[in-house]
């Protein structure tokens, strides 16, 4: 447990809390964290942090929790930097999942420089369904297989695919189609 109060008034500020079972499995399976922070839905109004692990059987298991006041860039640099002081000097993380939260990114980029940031398919979903309710069934069908290519082939094939239905509708390539491409299919490159 590590905490960060305010210099003027001594008020609680960011708590980071991780139990020891939950970092022995860590260090056990530190290649891939996931990320994502609720917007005060909590008792004490404070945003909640909860960062995840995944085994290779994709079995996820929470690691930490930080209540920060504000999500801005600095309380994440400090959450995560929480979590590296803990690692006790194991492998850092190879692939770090999160929504499209910019303070969080800039800071795992800082703190785990060489870990490849993904964008979570989930939070990608909900966005591409709020935009294109219209056609929704041929793109999410088109955006299933691109995710789920198997080969670089595959991959190249069904992106020409969602390039064409999303030029059709009104998302642009640079927007959707390239963020893809750099974010979700990082992993194609195994």
């Amino acid at each position: 447990m590590d905490i960060r109060a305010n210099v003027l008034t001594n008020k609680l500020e960011d708590l980071f809390f991780a139990h020891p079972r939950s970092l022995e499995i860590w260090r056990a399976f530190p290649h891939v964290l996931l990320m994502d922070a609720t917007y005060k839905t909590n008792k004490y109004g404070m945003p909640l942090l909860e960062i995840v692990g995944v085994t290779p059987t994709n079995m996820t298991f929470s690691i930490a929790f930080v209540y920060m006041h504000e999500e801005k860039h600095s309380n994440y640099v400090w959450a995560l930097d929480c979590l590296k002081s803990v690692m006790e000097g194991c492998m850092l993380p190879s692939v770090i999942v999160t929504d499209r939260q910019l303070a969080l990114m800039n800071a795992y980029s800082i703190i785990f420089p060489d870990a490849k940031g993904l964008l979570c398919r989930w939070h990608i979903n909900n966005n591409i369904t709020k935009k294109c309710k219209s056609c929704w069934d041929v793109l999410y069908m088109s955006w299933t297989r691109l995710v789920n290519s198997e080969t670089k082939e595959a991959y190249n094939k069904n992106l020409v695919l969602v390039e064409k239905i999303t030029r059709c509708i009104f998302l642009s390539k640079q927007n959707m189609v390239d963020t893809i491409q750099r974010k979700v299919c990082v992993c194609m490159d195994r």
